[in-house]
């Protein structure tokens, strides 16, 4: 009687620690999926003439996951002509968030040249 409780606790301990392998698996997926999300958002950022004037949300429909959204932040970097762009990719209450630091162009609408002009 006694080892069939011993080998039933082990087979519950055993069970229950593949469970927990399962669920760690699957949390790390989905941050692999939504770095490499964001990853491709901020490659696309790259591109932007100013990432100031980009859309700042949106979903990867045209990638396959209409449940994984993303959030775009742009700040002053403290550097002339460059900003702190952070792209955060989101799924359910799962959120990644990748932050880099891109050149953008100077406002020549508001009459500030970039550079000092000499």
């Amino acid at each position: 009687m006694v080892a069939v409780v011993l080998v039933s606790l082990g087979i519950v301990a055993v069970f229950g620690g593949i469970a927990a392998m399962n669920r760690a698996e699957a949390r790390a997926r989905d941050a692999d999926l939504l770095q490499s999300l964001a990853q491709q958002k901020m490659n696309e950022m790259g591109a932007v003439t100013d990432p100031r004037t980009a859309e700042t949300s949106g979903d990867f429909g045209d990638r396959g996951y209409p449940d994984v959204t993303w959030s775009l932040e742009v700040q002053p970097s403290g550097a002339q002509d460059v900003d702190t762009v952070t792209i955060t990719a989101t799924r359910g209450p799962v959120s990644e968030a990748l932050t880099s630091l891109l050149c953008v162009p100077p406002d020549t609408a508001n009459g500030a040249a970039g550079g000092t002009g000499q």
